[in-house]
This record gives structure tokens, C-alpha cells and sequence, in this order.
């Protein structure tokens, strides 16, 4: 692997849970994953984000889905390739949630037969909307070979997380995918942390996801070891 030496530059996007910082090579970008959940500190949570959103980057790189993940630099950054986003939020969802119960009567906690893929961009207004494939092309957001290579690995990614959780004792309920160009070739971009994912505990019942970090849990800290341990091993 190359030797990456670089040095953390200004402040590009400064996020809820995460800060993206320019560096001194024009092509890279560091990301820091912060220890904090509804604006409270939360310590071990920047480390565990970091991590596991490398470990899954990198797994999925190994079956040649391509990602902007090059290497862990520290406890809570990440140095990425310095893509440029797709205005374009990729939903996925293998099990009927509360919204898709209360719009379409699906049972909840259902596991479904099918992925459901929502596309969403953001209208004129700045509001977060809804579209399908043909938006996306239409709207030129992407052209439409791009969209079905999207697709393509939206499909492959849900495939290889959903059986890298269940051979954790967890079903991964939904989560998020966005994409970036690097020299010209589309990638995964961005986090797989747990503010971008939702995994059901099949051991305990609970459901990890960015609600659940937003709560008051008085053993956040503990629950957040033992996720770790779970699925890090470490």
C-alpha cells in the first residue's frame, strides 16, 4: 500500500457527528468521527465509528466494490480518496420498519423479500425529496448506465453487510449508502458508521441505529463496548 503523508488543512464540512477536512494533497481528505449523540459527548463513540466504518469500507473493497476508504490515520480519522459527491442519498431497507408498517400495513420487523432502494436529492428549496431512476437520469444528476451501476452496487454492498452482520447475531435492518466521483469513476463515499446504519441485536432485541444514539441511555458507553467487541472483535 502507498505511504500517504499528509497534513489536515481547512475545514470543508462540518457535520453532526463527523468533521471532513481538506489536506495538503488536493486528492485526499480526512474525516473525524466525533464522540458525540444529540450534541452530548459521548466517549469511545468517535473510535467505534471510525472503525467500524474502515472495517466495512475495506470489506467491502475486497470483493472489488470500490469506496473512497485508503487508510485509519488515528483513534477517530480516516483518510479518504477526495471524491465529488453525487447529490444523491441511497436508502436501502431489508426489513419492514415502523414508517413502511404505518404507509403500506407491512407487518413490522418483517424481513423482506426484496430490497427496497430509495433514492432521495435535495429540490430547488433545499427540501429532501423522494425520486425513482428516471428522476435521476432525467435530472442529470447521473447519466442512466451510471444509475444502473449504482444499482449494481447498492445490490452487491446489501448482499455482503447483510452477511457480515448475521454472522454477528444481527440482521441489518436499513441503511445508507451516498456515492462520489474519483477521477471519474463512481465510488462509495462517505460512512458506514452507526449513524448510517441499522442493525437489529438478535441476542438482545435492541435496535442500534441514529434514534437509539439520540436517546438518554444511562449505559451508552457500555452498550457501545460491547458493539465493538461484538462486531470488532476488539
Amino acid at each position: 500500500m502507498m505511504d500517504y503523508q499528509v497534513r489536515k488543512n481547512k475545514l470543508l464540512f462540518d457535520f453532526a457527528t463527523r468533521k471532513i477536512y481538506a489536506t495538503d494533497d488536493a486528492e485526499l481528505r480526512i474525516v473525524e468521527f466525533l464522540d458525540v449523540r444529540a450534541g452530548n459527548s459521548v466517549s469511545g463513540k468517535g473510535r467505534l465509528n471510525n472503525k467500524l466504518s474502515a472495517q466495512l469500507m475495506n470489506y467491502l473493497g475486497s470483493f472489488q466494490i470500490p469506496t473512497d476508504f485508503i487508510k485509519i490515520i488515528s483513534d477517530n480519522e480516516v483518510l479518504v480518496k477526495g471524491a465529488d459527491k453525487i447529490p444523491l442519498d441511497c436508502h436501502i431497507l431489508n426489513v419492514a420498519t415502523k414508517q413502511l408498517n404505518e404507509k403500506f400495513g407491512i407487518p413490522k420487523e418483517k424481513e423482506l423479500e426484496n430490497p427496497i432502494i430509495e433514492y432521495f436529492t435535495d429540490d430547488k428549496f433545499g427540501n429532501r425529496v423522494l425520486i425513482n431512476e428516471t428522476h435521476v437520469a432525467a435530472l442529470e444528476i447521473v447519466k442512466i448506465d451510471e444509475v444502473r451501476f449504482i444499482k449494481h452496487l447498492i445490490l452487491k454492498a446489501n448482499v455482503l453487510l447483510k452477511s457480515f452482520f448475521a454472522r454477528r447475531d444481527f440482521k441489518l435492518v436499513e441503511f445508507t449508502l451516498t456515492f462520489g466521483k474519483y477521477k471519474n469513476h463512481i465510488i462509495i463515499q462517505d460512512d458506514l458508521s452507526v449513524d448510517a446504519i441499522h442493525i437489529w441485536d438478535l441476542r438482545t432485541d435492541i435496535h442500534f441505529q441514529s434514534e437509539f444514539f439520540a436517546e438518554n441511555h444511562s449505559d451508552i458507553a457500555v452498550l457501545l463496548g460491547e458493539l465493538q467487541q461484538r462486531i470488532l472483535g476488539d
